[in-house]
């Protein structure tokens, strides 16, 4: 019993010393995706976020960019902001963090239906607000161009 209760504990010491391993290495990807961000005031207008999207155990670096936001910072009102982020994600592989989309099907399905709706929302807006709606009546064509781009950069990221 003391031999398996010893075995345990190396396997958990292995596994908190990966874990902070990945950890360090994850801080320092964002850091470095932060320096390369579009910034105002100095901040990045990205956001960065660890999860674990294929539940393996090893997070993933999700960048998500706005890129009507990052070409004309406020801009967007906050309804319609979500609808042109995109989601980069960096996968943790021998040792460091790139960018890669391979076994995250489920998770690009579920963006490209965020996106469907988001064409839908802008092609028939009545749902959403005064705010929105005149935002949309003057950018529609240029809004759906983008969220079709999203839509087919989802399907070649999905293949």
């Amino acid at each position: 019993m003391r031999r398996f209760i010893m075995t345990l504990l190396f396997f958990a010491t292995i596994n908190t010393i990966n874990a902070q391993e990945e950890l360090n290495v994850a801080k320092g990807k964002i850091s470095e995706l932060k320096v390369k961000s579009k910034k105002i005031h100095g901040i990045s207008l990205n956001t960065y976020f660890l999860t674990d999207l294929n539940n393996d155990g090893i997070f993933e670096i999700i960048e998500r960019e706005n890129k009507v936001e990052n070409d004309a910072p406020g801009f967007l009102n906050i309804e319609i902001s979500s609808a042109f982020e995109f989601d980069k994600i960096y996968k943790y592989e021998k040792g460091k963090y790139v960018e890669n989309y391979s076994g995250f099907k489920n998770y690009l399905s579920i963006r490209k239906e965020h996106y469907k709706l988001w064409r839908r929302l802008i092609e028939k807006p009545e749902n959403l607000n005064r705010d929105s709606k005149n935002l949309i009546a003057q950018n529609k064509k240029s809004f759906l161009e983008e969220i079709n781009e999203m839509i087919l950069l989802i399907e070649k990221k999905m293949n």
